[in-house]
C-alpha cells in the first residue's frame, strides 16, 4: 500500500508541473507564476518549475530590486514572501525509503524596498527546528536525508522579526550507497561544510567562497580574483555583517562573485557545492591536468580531484581546520577525499578528528592514497566531543617520505528529531484524501504537530517510536463531492469520521469495486427494492390483521425484546466481548485508577472513578454495583448504544472490562472549573451542542435512538465548555428507521420527564387492575386497549431544555 500511495504522490508530481528535465531532481523557482510554465537554466542546464503546487495558494510573489537582478541567475530573481501566517509550510513529492539532498536558499535583494541589514526567521525540516535565517544577503541551507513518508514537509515560521521568504529550492535523489550513514527513514544531517582545495580563483562553484577567522580570530579578505575572463574585486563581492566575536572559526557569510564559467552541475552529478578554501601559509597548492577516475559512490567532480593540499618544509601533520560547537545535541561525521596525482615516492599517513582515527573499512594499517583515482575515508559513526572543540588532522608516517595531502572534505552535523511527526502511512494516506477532494483549509505542513498549527478538523494521539496517529477527521463544511475515498482505510488508528454533509454513523469504508462486481451491485439494486416492496405489503398485511384481534390484559403495555443478552450471565459476557471496543482486564482497572482512589461520582449503576491510560488519556470508570438501581441490562444497552454512535457532542466509549462479577465502562472525561455565572452566549452554546447530540440519535444514525434519560447530570462539560450527552442506559432503539414511537414504560429521572406519558403509564396500570378485577368476578377476561407512550424526538428535545438553569438571567 506505501508503494501505491508513493506512485500517486509521483503522479500528482508529473501532473501538476511540467518534467523537470533531469531524472530525479525537482528544481522550484519560488514565486514563478505557474502560468508561464518552467524553464532552462542556461549556465547549470537544469529546468526550473513553479513552486505553486507545492505552497496551497500561500504567501506572495515578490520580485528582488532591479540592481540585484541584472547580477542574479533567474532562480533568484523572484521569491515568495509570506507576511500573514505563523508557519507556512511547502509540501514537496518524495518516495518513501529513497535518500535525498534537499537544498533551500534565501536571497533578500531587497525585495520590499526597505534595505534591511538584518532578517530572521526560523526554518523547519519537518516538524523539526533546522536553522534560523539570519543573513541579509544571501543564506543557503542544504541536508540529506532518507524519505521517511511520500511527502515532506519545509516550513517557515515568522518569529516577528522580519517577514519570512525563500528564492529557490532542489531536491536532488541520490544512490543509498552514498553517505551512508545516513541509512534509515527518517534520518537526516545537514551540510556543515563542503571545501575543495582549489585555489579561490578557481572554484567551480555557482557561489565563491567564505570569510573566515583565522587562527588570531581576525577575519581574513579575498584579494583581486580572476574568475575564468570575469574581474571581480572585494568592492563587487556581497557579505553579511560579521562581528569579530564570533566563537567558531569556519563558515561566517557567504561571499557571492560574478558566476564563474564552471558551474556545478552537470560536473557534480548531484549538483552538490564545492566551495574553494583560504590556505594557509604552512600549505602549498599541488594540481594536475591527468585524469582522475572517479570514485563510484561519492563521484566527487574530477575538477575538484585535480587540486590539492600539502605541507611545505619538512612538516608531517597537516591540521586541516577546527571548530567548537557548545550545542547539547549535535554530533558530526567527516568525509575526507583523496586523489594522489604523484607517483614519485611513497605517501603514508593517518586522518583524525581530535584523537579518533579515520580510516576506510578494508585498511589495516596507514593510510596511502591511490594514484589517478579517487577514495574516501569517512567516520563509521557520529561523533562528539567531550569538550565541544573538533580538529582535523593528517599525521605523517616515518614510512612515508611525502606529506599528506587532502583533495576536499566535507562535515555534516546530526539534525535535531525531538518532535513527534504524523505516522508516515497517516501522513501519505490524508494527503491523498486532500488531493482526492481539493480540500482547501490550513491543510500545509505535518497533520498533527505543532500542535497549535495541527491541520483543522484533525486530531492525534502519540503512539510509539516518536510518532503520532490520526485518532479523529472532522470533514464538515468541506463541500466534499464524490464517492468515499478508500484513502480512509489507511487510516488504521482512525476512530471517528464526521461530515455535517452526511453525518456519518457507523459507516463502512469500501475499496473501489471491480467492473464485474459493479454489474453486480447494480443487479442488486435494481430488484432488492421490488422484493422489499413486496415483502412490506405482505408484512402490513399480516399486522393490519393481528392488530384485528383482541390484546390480552396480561400483555398490555410490554415491550417486544430481542433475545440479546437476556438470557445468562455467560451469554451477555459473550455478547459484550463481541462490541467494538477495546477489553481490559482487571489488573489494569485497578492499575488506571490507582485502585479506584478517586470518587468521581456515582449514578444509577453504581460509583464513578477518575482513570487515566498509558497514553495519558482522561477516562471515567463506571462499575457496576450488585446494589445498583439499574440492572444488566440497561448497562448493557449503554455499552450497545456507544458502540454505535460517534459524534463530537456524544461520550464515546473507550473500552470495557469483563472479568469475573467485575464489569465496568470506560468513558472519556471531562472536567471543567467554572467560577461564577455563565454567559449567556456560553448557555446557548451548551444548549445548542447538546441538541445537536440529541438531533444525531434521532435522525443521524441508521436506526433512531432514544435516549429517555436527558437532565443536566448527564449532559457533560470538558474543560472548554463543550458539552457531551451522556449516560444511554435507558435508551431505545427503533426497530426500522420508518418507526414513529415505541410502546413502552415510562423512564428516566422524576422531575426530568414529560409528565403526560408517566401519568398515561399510571392511569393505564390502574385500568389493567380495574379489568383483571372484573374478569374475576365476571370470569370474563375484559380486554383493555392499549394506551401508547410516545417517545419522539421532541420530547427529548423539550426535556433538554428544561434542564438548564435560567434563574440567573
Amino acid at each position: 500500500m506505501t508503494l501505491i500511495l508513493s506512485f500517486f504522490a509521483v503522479f500528482v508530481l508529473a501532473a501538476a508541473v511540467p518534467a523537470a528535465g533531469q531524472e530525479g531532481f525537482l528544481n522550484i523557482d519560488c514565486g514563478l507564476e505557474a502560468k508561464h510554465g518552467g524553464y532552462k537554466d542556461p549556465q547549470t542546464g537544469l529546468h526550473f518549475v513553479s513552486d505553486e503546487p507545492y505552497i496551497d495558494g500561500a504567501g506572495e510573489i515578490r520580485r528582488v530590486s532591479p540592481e540585484e537582478a541584472r547580477r542574479r541567475p533567474r532562480y533568484m530573481r523572484t521569491l515568495r514572501a509570506f507576511p500573514s501566517g505563523v508557519h507556512n509550510c511547502y509540501m514537496l513529492p518524495t518516495v518513501a525509503g529513497e535518500k535525498y539532498l534537499f537544498r533551500v536558499e534565501f536571497v533578500y535583494g531587497n525585495y520590499d524596498g526597505r534595505n534591511s541589514s538584518s532578517v530572521q526567521f526560523d526554518l523547519y525540516f519537518g516538524v523539526n527546528l533546522w536553522d534560523t535565517v539570519n543573513r541579509a544577503v544571501r543564506q543557503e541551507d542544504e541536508a540529506v536525508f532518507v524519505a521517511p513518508a511520500s511527502w515532506l514537509p519545509v516550513c517557515l515560521a515568522n518569529t516577528n522579526v522580519t517577514t519570512p521568504f525563500v528564492s529557490y529550492m532542489q531536491l536532488i535523489r541520490l544512490p543509498r550507497e552514498v553517505y551512508p550513514i545516513i541509512n534509515g527513514p527518517g534520518q537526516s544531517m545537514s551540510r556543515y561544510i563542503r571545501d575543495s582545495m582549489r585555489p579561490v580563483a578557481t572554484g567551480i562553484t555557482r557561489t565563491p567562497h567564505q570569510y573566515r577567522l583565522t587562527r588570531d580570530r581576525k577575519i581574513k579578505e579575498y584579494p583581486l580574483l580572476e574568475t575564468g575572463s570575469l574581474p571581480c574585486a572585494l568592492s563587487s563581492l556581497e557579505t553579511d555583517s560579521v562581528s569579530s566575536s564570533v566563537s567558531i572559526s569556519c563558515l561566517l557569510a557567504a561571499v557571492r562573485c560574478k558566476e564563474t564559467s564552471k558551474p556545478t552541475y552537470p560536473d557534480d552529478i548531484y549538483d552538490r557545492f564545492w566551495w574553494p578554501m583560504d590556505l594557509e601559509s604552512t600549505w602549498a597548492n599541488l594540481s594536475t591536468t591527468l585524469t582522475i577516475r572517479q570514485e563510484p559512490i561519492f563521484k566527487v567532480p574530477e575538477t575538484v580531484l585535480q587540486a590539492a593540499i600539502t605541507l611545505v618544509g619538512n612538516q608531517t601533520n597537516l591540521t586541516l581546520t577546527y571548530w567548537d560547537d557548545d550545542t547539547d545535541k549535535r554530533q558530526y561525521v567527516v568525509f575526507l577525499h583523496f586523489a594522489d596525482f604523484q607517483n614519485t615516492q611513497i605517501r603514508k599517513f593517518n586522518a583524525y578528528i581530535n584523537d579518533l582515527l579515520l580510516r576506510p573499512t578494508d585498511m589495516q594499517s596507514l593510510f596511502s592514497p591511490p594514484y589517478g583515482a579517487d577514495a574516501c575515508v569517512f567516520t563509521s559513526d557520529w561523533y562528539r566531543a567531550d569538550d565541544d572543540l573538533y580538529r582535523i588532522t593528517l599525521v605523517g608516517s616515518d614510512q612515508s617520505v611525502l606529506p599528506p595531502m587532502l583533495n576536499a572534505f566535507e562535515i555534516y552535523r546530526s539534525m535535531l528529531h525531538d518532535n513527534p511527526m504524523t505516522f508516515p502511512q497517516d501522513l501519505d494516506a490524508i494527503m491523498a484524501i486532500k488531493l482526492q477532494y481539493g480540500i482547501k483549509k490550513n491543510w500545509m505542513g505535518d497533520p498533527c504537530f505543532p500542535t497549535e498549527t495541527a491541520w483543522h478538523g484533525v486530531k492525534c494521539r502519540n503512539s510509539a517510536g516518536n510518532s503520532s496517529r490520526i485518532i479523529s477527521l472532522d470533514l464538515s463544511f468541506s463541500n466534499l463531492q464524490g464517492s468515499i475515498s478508500s484513502n480512509f482505510t489507511l487510516l488504521t488508528a482512525l476512530k471517528y469520521l464526521y461530515d455535517h454533509d452526511r453525518n456519518i454513523c457507523n459507516a463502512t469504508v469500501t475499496s473501489p469495486s471491480s467492473s464485474r462486481k459493479r454489474t453486480t451491485v447494480l443487479a442488486i439494486s435494481l430488484v432488492a427494492p421490488v422484493l422489499a416492496l413486496a415483502i412490506f405489503v405482505l408484512s402490513y398485511m399480516v399486522w393490519k390483521s393481528r392488530r384485528k384481534a383482541n390484546i390480552s390484559t396480561r400483555h398490555f403495555n410490554r415491550e417486544p425484546r430481542l433475545k440479546k443478552g437476556q438470557q445468562s450471565n455467560k451469554y451477555n459476557e459473550n455478547h459484550l466481548q463481541t462490541t467494538e471496543t477495546v477489553q481490559f482486564t482487571y489488573k489494569e482497572l485497578e492499575k488506571f485508577t490507582d485502585k479506584f482512589q478517586r470518587l468521581i461520582g456515582k449514578g444509577g449503576f453504581g460509583p464513578v472513578y477518575y482513570g487515566c491510560l498509558e497514553d495519558g488519556t482522561e477516562v471515567a470508570v463506571k462499575i457496576r454495583s450488585e446494589s445498583a438501581s439499574r440492572g444488566l441490562d440497561q448497562f448493557l444497552a449503554e455499552v450497545q448504544s456507544l458502540t454505535k454512535v460517534h459524534h463530537r457532542n456524544l461520550v464515546s466509549l473507550v473500552g470495557h472490562c469483563w472479568e469475573k462479577n467485575h464489569l465496568a465502562l470506560f468513558q472519556y472525561k471531562g472536567e471543567s472549573a467554572i467560577g461564577g455565572t455563565l454567559s449567556w452566549a456560553i448557555r446557548m452554546r451548551i444548549l445548542l451542542e447538546a441538541a445537536q447530540g440529541l438531533n444525531y440519535l434521532h435522525r443521524g444514525c441508521s436506526l433512531p435512538i432514544i435516549h429517555r434519560d436527558v437532565k443536566t447530570n448527564n449532559i457533560l462539560l470538558g474543560r472548554t465548555l463543550h458539552a457531551k450527552i451522556a449516560d444511554l442506559g435507558l435508551s431505545k432503539t427503533f426497530l426500522t428507521d420508518t418507526q414513529s414511537h415505541m410502546t413502552t414504560t415510562a423512564g428516566g429521572t422524576i422531575g426530568y420527564i414529560d409528565p403526560k406519558p408517566m401519568m398515561a403509564a399510571v392511569v393505564a396500570q390502574l385500568k389493567e387492575c380495574l379489568a383483571l378485577e372484573e374478569a374475576r368476578a365476571d370470569r370474563l377476561v375484559t380486554t383493555v386497549q392499549d394506551r401508547h407512550v410516545r417517545a419522539i424526538p421532541v420530547a427529548d428535545s423539550v426535556a433538554s431544555v428544561s434542564t438548564f438553569d435560567l434563574s440567573g438571567r
